[in-house]
């Protein structure tokens, strides 16, 4: 009689955590995820969920209130470009280390976090870069902001055949058109596709809207081919 009571206690307590959160929430919770991380980290992170070689989902976790657990599955091809990137600028490597910013070193990460099981709100207090889950979030955005500058290298030589996304010529034109004509601008979109693959571009978008970027130099040889395709243009 006594066992049957632990039994269905146990069971009673076990229930209260698989019941925090429904299987709908934790979709809910996984969309949003996945959402906020394609627009907080650069572009090749993105790409990774894109090929399916990235993994995002929240599950239930164990433990005191109501927690979820975001469950991260990383390249391993990814991580060790990172790696190298990182590896050959040791001041840097320091630097971040002493800040408290360090790459993923394995493909699998997990981080537990608190949910408001009504509202689905994630405290402030677990989105800080102290705890679990701001650390891993800032830690994979480190990783790809690295790819992301190493894969926009442009080589002069280089062509491409596949055609841009529409979305992507727009950017491109809206971006330009600040400083340019519409018609030089769709010009010089036209140029560009020609030599740089649409997801490259992305990249060297990304780094144009991040100043740190920028100053480590990570646009430099797109820089070539944007003054001579401007060049054509006006002509």
């Amino acid at each position: 009689m006594r066992i049957s009571i632990i039994l269905l206690i146990l069971f009673n307590v076990n229930a209260v955590f698989a019941g925090c959160l429904s299987e709908n929430q934790l979709m809910q919770l996984t969309n949003k995820e996945i959402s906020y991380l394609s627009k907080k980290i650069p572009p090749a992170f993105k790409h990774a969920l894109a090929d399916k070689v990235a993994k995002v989902r929240i599950e239930i976790a164990e433990g005191q209130g109501c927690l979820a657990k975001l469950v991260l599955t990383l390249p391993q091809a990814d991580i060790n470009e990172a790696n190298v990137v990182l590896d050959a600028q040791p001041d840097k490597k320091i630097m971040l280390g002493a800040q408290g910013y360090q790459l993923p070193q394995n493909a699998h990460n997990e981080a537990d976090f608190t949910v408001n099981a009504s509202t689905l709100a994630v405290p402030n207090a677990d989105i800080l870069q102290t705890a679990p889950l701001g650390k891993l979030r800032a830690s994979v955005e480190l990783m790809y902001s690295f790819i992301t500058q190493k894969r926009s290298t442009v080589d002069e030589a280089q062509t491409n055949a596949a055609l841009w996304p529409e979305v992507l010529t727009a950017q491109v034109v809206s971006n330009c058109s600040t400083k340019k004509t519409t018609i030089v601008c769709g010009c010089i979109a036209e140029k560009y596709s020609l030599i740089i693959p649409a997801r490259q571009m992305e990249y060297i978008l990304s780094n144009e809207e991040n100043p740190y970027a920028m100053a480590a130099g990570a646009n430099q040889g797109f820089e070539a081919i944007k003054k001579s395709t401007a060049w054509v243009c006006e002509d």
